[in-house]
């Protein structure tokens, strides 16, 4: 029993930063994801608009578990935010998404409560 009361507590321990560590590595890839939907979606020439990007990313992340109120989405032509619409051939198109981790996180560390988990996908208009 002593051996038990010693060593279950950390073994909870580990556990739990296993399955947080899973949790936030499979929000990351969500997140790349769902902006380089966005980024394709941003690059092709059908004109597009910045809402067409934002509503293909959310809709990407729909699908998942992360909520999607709490996304933020940013599109940067050649480095500065802009509209698609004036990208010109061959331009640098960023889509940047954004979420709070602890509004994906199992358990929120202390030390972790200010970060973000970020995707961003760079492509050059077609």
């Amino acid at each position: 029993m002593v051996e038990l009361a010693l060593v279950l507590p950390i073994f909870v321990a580990i556990i739990f930063g296993i399955l947080e560590f899973g949790r936030a590595f499979m929000v990351h890839e969500m997140m790349t994801h769902a902006s380089r939907i966005g980024a394709r979606t941003a690059v092709l020439p059908f004109n597009n608009s910045n809402n067409d990007v934002k509503t293909k990313v959310e809709s990407a992340l729909a699908d998942g578990s992360v909520p999607v109120s709490d996304v933020t989405v940013s599109i940067l032509v050649n480095g500065t935010e802009g509209s698609i619409a004036n990208a010109k051939r061959g331009d640098l198109v960023m889509v940047k998404a954004t979420v709070p981790y602890s509004k994906v996180s199992l358990i929120t560390p202390q030390f972790l409560s200010n970060y973000s988990v970020v995707g961003v996908t760079a492509m050059r208009r077609e």
